[in-house]
């Protein structure tokens, strides 16, 4: 899934930095389920996101870093839920609305969900 600034794909074992860069910030994790991430932790959640069909790893375009992540999963009620997270450093510069934007074409217009 690609838009003017961003790549949306499945995660690599090789995105390890960049996922823990954002993970083991106590600012980025304030708000979610689970707290600030050891380098181990991050590895494990890696895993476990890049064998999920839920989790998609957002990159920049023209580099490739890992900036974020956005998930799709089925909840109550016959009801979805949307979230990403976004390393503190690729805050409030659009790029999530951007990822939602392509993501949301891509699940409702390409997949079967």
């Amino acid at each position: 899934m690609l838009s003017k600034r961003l790549k949306i794909r499945r995660f690599e074992s090789e995105d390890l930095a960049d996922v823990h860069d954002y993970l083991s910030d106590d600012v980025v994790v304030k708000y979610e389920p689970y707290a600030v991430h050891t380098y181990d932790e991050s590895h494990r959640a890696l895993e476990k996101m890049s064998h999920s069909a839920n989790f998609w790893a957002i990159c920049l375009k023209e580099t490739g870093q890992v900036i974020g992540q956005i998930y799709l999963s089925e909840q109550e009620q016959n009801s979805w839920e949307l979230g990403y997270v976004f390393n503190r450093k690729f805050q409030k510069q659009g790029y999530a609305s951007e990822a939602v934007s392509i993501y949301h074409y891509f699940v409702y217009e390409v997949t079967e969900y």
